[in-house]
């Protein structure tokens, strides 16, 4: 016999069904007062929803001097423990994170916000494209 999902009351059911997006952390590997090197290490990937950038949102960055290249909706996977032995570090999505979607595109991962009444957990990445990180993962 079906029986509906448990869901919180009043929450709404958010569907993750535009694509993929691989989250990965950023480190500097270079030695010492060279030239930076970045690697990205994996640490989740997750299915997205797309979300548009609408005329507010989008002048609002243009004023704060910033870019604003996408906006997606994905499921909050939580702290996540990326590397091995002494180099482990746990840690949920943050800023400091880097995504690649499908498509291969590289993203800063600017801001990182919480989205209330949304069932399961939702973040809201926004996000700015860097080709640097595309490279980065390629490779």
């Amino acid at each position: 016999m079906w029986s509906k999902p448990y869901r919180p009351t009043h929450a709404v059911s958010q569907a993750y069904n535009d694509g993929v997006v691989a989250v990965y952390r950023v480190t500097d590997t270079a030695a010492p007062g060279a030239m930076p090197q970045i690697t990205l290490t994996p640490k989740v990937t997750l299915l997205y929803a797309e979300r548009t950038v609408g005329s507010a949102r989008y002048y609002a960055a243009e004023q704060a001097q910033a870019r604003l290249d996408r906006v997606i909706r994905v499921q909050d996977p939580g702290p996540i423990t990326t590397g091995e032995g002494a180099e482990a570090v746990t840690a949920p999505i943050n800023a400091q994170d880097a995504a690649v979607t499908e498509d291969g595109i590289g993203y800063r991962i600017d801001r990182v916000t919480r989205i209330m009444d949304v069932y399961p957990a939702t973040l809201e990445l926004t996000l700015r494209r860097v080709e640097q990180i595309a490279e980065a993962a390629a490779s």
